[in-house]
């Protein structure tokens, strides 16, 4: 098999285990050079052992600037370049909005949020400077619905698509953005609440890391070349449902199928309110107002050209 990443150097934040340490695994048998990156050095520098072929491990804190750049400089200095940066790290709270400590707030959307703008800014400027690469983000399927005592989380993917957006429309033709939205993954973030939604995803199973890195590799291979400013959604379909309202136990969302717009109206809608035009006493210059009468069988026939 062709190896379509070869010479291609890829680093991927938070990629010593789970989502990350599967796209690093799926890139590496693809012929890429690979940036592991953890804040933990020991720990990227072991994965980058154990996954073996040209990896690297760099730590870096993506939260902060100088983290940042730190892990764009190290994969410079290690392959000379970069092609490929997976914005892969991130963390959840859940919990209720009125028990949220500001704490709590800020160490999601750092992460979730700050990180991606701080990483990817660093990646396109070298990007930018050496003809062009890939970005990628990873939002969630909680971007695109409303998931109680998730706010931090929720907001956080949700800005994650609008970002890709943006910077998708800023870098073109150079440098090509795009993102994945993950659902219930089988990672350390999987919510002990997943069992409630499992009969409620269309592919009645959870995801594992394999099925995110494989369209994450899509994505930055040269079958997505005119692929940019768009978020693919890996979660078993369950994007295409909508929370209408909660278990009370546990507050677990309920989702449901999205109903077609006609049968939505029809069911949740008032019945109309048909408002006819009162006849004016008289016509133009005094002539009585015809009454309403019924179309003449001229005018509801089918035209000689209608297929019926």
């Amino acid at each position: 098999m062709t190896s379509r990443l070869e010479g291609k150097v890829a680093a991927i934040s938070g990629s010593t285990r789970g989502i990350g340490r599967a796209v690093a695994s799926a890139f590496l048998a693809e012929g890429a050079k690979v940036v592991v990156n953890s804040r933990d050095g020991v720990a990227a520098a072991g994965v980058a052992r154990e996954l073996g072929g040209d990896s690297v491990g760099v730590a870096a804190d993506v939260t902060t600037e100088a983290g940042a750049a730190a892990l764009v400089e190290g994969s410079l200095n290690a392959f000379g370049k970069l092609d490929i940066f997976v914005n892969n790290a991130g963390t959840v709270h859940a919990g209720d909005t009125l028990g949220m400590s500001l704490a709590d707030w800020d160490s999601v959307i750092k992460l979730n949020m700050t990180a991606v703008f701080l990483c990817s800014r660093e990646a396109a400027r070298a990007m930018l400077g050496a003809g062009g690469g890939v970005i990628i983000n990873t939002a969630s399927v909680q971007a695109f619905a409303p998931f109680p005592r998730r706010l931090a989380y929720g907001s956080s993917k949700a800005a994650v698509v609008m970002m890709t957006r943006i910077m998708a429309a800023e870098w073109a033709p150079a440098v090509r953005v795009n993102a994945v939205a993950p659902g219930e993954i089988e990672t350390a973030m999987l919510s002990p609440e997943t069992a409630a939604l499992l009969p409620r995803i269309p592919l009645n199973r959870l995801g594992v890391p394999a099925d995110v890195a494989g369209t994450i590799f899509f994505l930055c291979s040269e079958d997505a070349a005119y692929v940019t400013g768009t978020e693919i959604s890996v979660n078993g379909g369950q994007h295409i449902l909508v929370v209408l309202h909660f278990l009370r136990a546990g507050r677990v969302p309920m989702l449901v199928p999205v109903m077609p717009r006609a049968q939505w109206f029809a069911t949740f809608s008032p019945a109309p309110i048909l408002v006819s035009p009162s006849p004016s006493p008289s016509g133009p210059r005094g002539t009585a107002s015809p009454s309403p009468t019924a179309p003449s069988p001229a005018a509801t026939s089918p035209s000689p050209t209608s297929t019926g």
